[in-house]
C-alpha cells in the first residue's frame, strides 16, 4: 500500500496516524492524533503516486525511476513553499496550518481536522441543494477566495470536494492548496511546476501549457461557478474542452435567474468572465429580481426553465391610460381562461394515460431525466449517456470499473484488469454512473441489461443525426440508445453502426472481462468484453 499504516508515528512520536482521509495525484491526507494535546489533526503527505513508491519496512518514499528525481524534488520544494504561504493566511474560511516538516524522504504539513463532510459528498448523499443553501456556501467560499486573490494567490483547484463544511456552524472551509500558485507584484508566477486539472471545474486555460503563469482571478471564478452548477444540479459540468464548440446547458433544477451569472463566470474566454469574485457574488445575490417565466404545462418536467427579461414599470400616460388598462384586463381574462382550459386538458390527459397504464413523460433525479419503461423490475432508465447533452449524443467512454474518461484505453492502464472485483453497481470507487451523477444513479447489472433486451421492443432508427435503437417498454414509453461505438487506445471504432454499454457485472470466469449490452442494426444481446475498452454508460435507478 502507498499510504502510511495506522499507528505509524511522525516527528519522534508527536503525531500518530489513525487512518487515510483521502488521496490524490500528489498527496495523501491522514487523520492523526497530536499526542501532546490529545487532539485530532489532519496531516497532508507529499506523495506524487505516479513517480513514487514506499519502502514498507521504513515508510520512506522511494522514486520509481531515476529520471523522475529532478521533477519530484521540484514538486516537493513547491509543496513546502506553498505550505509556508498558506500558513500566513488568517481567514475563517481557509484551512489553518499549524506545522510543516520533512521526514521519510518526503514532506508533511499539519492542519485543522474539520469534523463534517465536503460538498461533493453532501450532494451525492442528499441530492442537489436548494438555491438558498448553495448560494450561502458559494458566497462564504467567495469571501475566502477574495482574501487570497488580494494576496496574489490563485487556488487553482476549487471544486466541491475541496470545500469542507464544518458540522458545527454549517460553515464552509476551503482546503487543499496543493495546486495553488503565488504570484509576484507584477502578476507573474513564482514557480513553474505543472498544474493539475479537475475535469468539469478547471477552465480552458488550465489545459494549456503556461495558461496560468500570470495571476488570474477569473480562473478561480470559473471553478467557483462550476461548483455552484454542481451544488444546484448534482451534475458535474462538462469539461472545458467540450465547451469550446458547445454551449453550456443547464438542468432544470438550476433556477433560471442564476443561469446568466453562471454562464458568464464559466465563459471559455477569460476576458468575458467577471474580473473579481465580488462582482460574481453580487450578480448572484441581486439576480433574484429577474422575472422567471413559467413553463407551459405541456412541457413541464421536460424542458429547462428559461430566463425572462426584467422590465422597468412605468406610469401610463393620461391619454392612453384607460385603453392600456382595458388591454391589461382583456389579457388577464385570456390568460385565466387559458390556464383553466390547460388545467382541464392536462387532467384529461393524465386520466387517459392512467387508463392506458403509461407515464407520459420523464421525472428527474438530481437534475437527470429518467423514464419508467414499465419493466417488471420497476427500474428507471436515464434518457442520456454519461457525458451526453442529449439522448442522441454519444457522451463519454469508460473502461469497466473506472469513473473517469482518458485519452488512451489499453490493458496496461486499465485499473481492474486481473482484479477479482465483485458487482460494482453503486460503488463510488468503480461505478461511473454513481461517481459522476451521484444520488441513486448506478450501472445496470447483467440481469437488468437482459431485462431491457428481452422485455422491450427495439427499433433501429436515426435520431439527432445518429443511428441507434428506440427501445420501447411494455407501457409504451421509450428511450434512445445511440450507436456510440467504443474506444481502443486513442481511436473510436464502430460509431454509428454498433453500441457498447457496460453493465456492472464482472465475468467471474475471466478477470479481464465484464458483461455489456451490445447491439448492431440487425441484432442486440448481452455478452462479455475486455474491461480495458472505452464503452458507453447508461445509468439506471430504482
Amino acid at each position: 500500500m502507498h499510504h502510511l499504516q495506522p499507528n505509524t508515528t511522525l516527528q519522534g512520536g508527536k503525531y500518530r496516524i489513525k487512518r487515510v482521509l483521502g488521496q490524490g495525484g500528489f498527496g495523501i491526507t491522514y487523520l492523526a492524533i497530536d499526542i501532546a494535546l490529545d487532539k485530532q489533526v489532519a496531516i497532508k503527505e507529499f506523495f506524487p503516486k505516479d513517480y513514487c513508491d514506499r519502502n514498507e519496512s521504513t515508510s520512506h518514499m522511494t522514486l520509481g525511476t531515476a529520471s523522475a528525481t529532478d521533477l519530484v524534488l521540484k514538486l516537493k520544494a513547491k509543496f513546502l513553499k506553498e505550505v509556508r504561504n498558506i500558513a500566513k493566511l488568517d481567514h475563517p474560511g481557509i484551512i489553518k496550518i499549524h506545522a510543516a516538516f520533512e521526514e521519510n524522504n518526503t514532506a508533511y504539513y499539519v492542519m485543522d481536522y474539520i469534523e463534517g463532510e465536503n460538498l461533493s459528498d453532501m450532494v451525492r448523499r442528499n441530492g442537489s441543494l436548494s438555491a438558498e443553501r448553495a448560494l450561502y456556501y458559494i458566497e462564504k467560499v467567495g469571501e475566502a477566495l477574495q482574501y487570497i486573490h488580494d494576496r496574489n494567490i490563485n487556488h487553482l483547484d476549487i471544486k466541491p470536494a475541496n470545500i469542507m463544511v464544518r458540522r458545527e456552524g454549517d460553515s464552509p472551509i476551503l482546503i487543499d492548496f496543493g495546486l495553488s500558485k503565488q504570484y509576484d507584484s507584477e502578476g507573474q508566477q513564482t514557480s513553474t511546476t505543472p498544474t493539475g486539472i479537475s475535469h468539469g471545474y478547471a477552465p480552458m486555460e488550465q489545459y494549456n501549457d503556461g495558461g496560468v503563469k500570470e495571476f488570474s482571478p477569473q480562473t478561480d471564478i470559473y471553478s467557483l461557478a462550476a461548483t455552484l452548477y454542481f451544488l444546484l444540479s448534482g451534475v458535474t459540468p462538462p469539461q472545458a474542452t467540450k465547451l469550446v464548440d458547445e454551449e453550456l446547458t443547464f438542468p432544470q433544477s438550476i433556477p433560471a435567474n442564476l443561469i446568466a451569472p453562471i454562464s458568464k463566470a464559466m465563459a471559455t474566454s477569460r476576458k468575458r468572465r467577471y474580473d473579481t469574485v465580488g462582482k460574481f457574488i453580487e450578480e448572484l445575490t441581486t439576480s433574484e429580481d429577474t422575472i422567471i417565466e413559467p413553463i407551459p404545462s405541456k412541457t413541464l418536467g421536460t424542458q429547462p426553465t428559461k430566463k425572462g427579461t426584467g422590465t422597468t414599470p412605468h406610469k401610463p400616460s393620461t391619454k392612453h391610460g384607460n385603453m392600456k388598462w382595458l388591454k391589461v384586463a382583456l389579457v388577464g381574462i385570456v390568460i385565466i381562461g387559458g390556464l383553466i382550459t390547460g388545467a382541464l386538458l392536462l387532467q384529461d390527459t393524465l386520466l387517459a394515460d392512467t387508463e392506458n397504464n403509461k407515464q407520459p413523460y420523464t421525472g428527474y433525479i438530481n437534475g437527470h431525466e429518467w423514464v419508467d419503461l414499465g419493466l417488471p423490475s420497476g427500474l428507471k432508465w436515464a434518457t442520456c449517456n454519461i457525458g451526453a447533452s442529449s439522448p442522441s449524443d454519444y457522451g463519454d467512454y469508460f473502461a469497466w470499473g473506472e469513473t473517469m474518461t482518458k485519452s488512451e484505453y489499453a490493458v496496461e492502464n486499465c485499473k481492474t484488469i486481473e482484479q477479482e472485483v465483485g458487482d460494482i453497481s453503486g460503488s463510488p470507487q468503480y461505478d461511473a454512473a454513481r461517481a459522476n451523477w451521484g444520488g441513486s444513479w448506478r450501472l445496470p447489472s447483467e440481469a437488468e441489461c437482459e431485462e431491457l433486451e428481452n422485455k422491450c421492443t427495439w427499433t433501429w432508427t436515426p435520431q439527432g443525426g445518429h443511428n441507434g435503437y428506440q427501445v420501447t417498454g411494455p407501457n409504451g414509453n421509450s428511450i434512445f440508445l445511440p450507436a456510440a461505438g467504443f474506444r481502443l487506445e486513442s481511436s473510436l471504432y464502430g460509431a454509428g453502426d454498433n453500441g457498447y454499454y457496460w453493465s456492472s457485472t464482472p465475468f467471474e470466469s475471466y478477470s479481464q472481462r465484464a458483461y455489456y449490452l451490445y447491439f448492431l442494426s440487425s441484432d442486440h444481446y448481452v455478452y462479455r468484453y475486455s474491461r480495458d475498452y472505452g464503452q458507453s454508460v447508461r445509468p439506471v435507478s430504482e
